[in-house]
């Protein structure tokens, strides 16, 4: 991950930062693009991509966007509204971005299983100016 990075804070009071584990900034980020996922990505980036499965319909959705945000971040993100457990293997297609979150199996999958009720979330980061990506 980075160690170095430059912040900039405008606040009424004195603000002080510390250094986190990366496994603690990972969970911040992943919180922060959960929540952009589901209030600032736009509609069209919403997909009910199991609604043809009897078990899981339009009880689950994916919101994928690398555009939302003003920085060079991008996600992937699955909530899992079934009754059922959903156990996924994806292998995206990426061009100018790699996956920071989670790891990948054999640099090509990403393996996860997700709760009735639960979410998941992949981190995107951007390593050109050009992107695109499949699943």
């Amino acid at each position: 991950m980075y160690r170095e990075v430059l912040v900039d804070v405008y606040a009424p009071e004195p603000v002080n930062l510390d250094q986190v584990e990366d496994a603690k900034g990972i969970k911040y980020l992943e919180k922060a693009l959960k929540h952009a996922a589901k209030t600032l990505a736009p509609e069209e980036d919403r997909q009910y991509y199991l609604e043809d499965s009897p078990d899981y319909g339009t009880d689950v959705i994916r919101i994928s966007n690398v555009e939302c945000l003003n920085c060079w971040y991008g996600f992937i993100y699955t909530q899992n509204n079934s009754q059922f457990r959903l156990t996924e293997t994806m292998r995206p297609t990426l061009e100018g971005l790699e996956v920071i979150y989670p790891a990948m199996v054999d640099d090509q999958d990403i393996e996860f299983s997700i709760e009735p009720g639960q979410d998941h979330m992949v981190i995107l980061r951007r390593i050109d100016n050009k992107c695109q990506y499949g699943l």
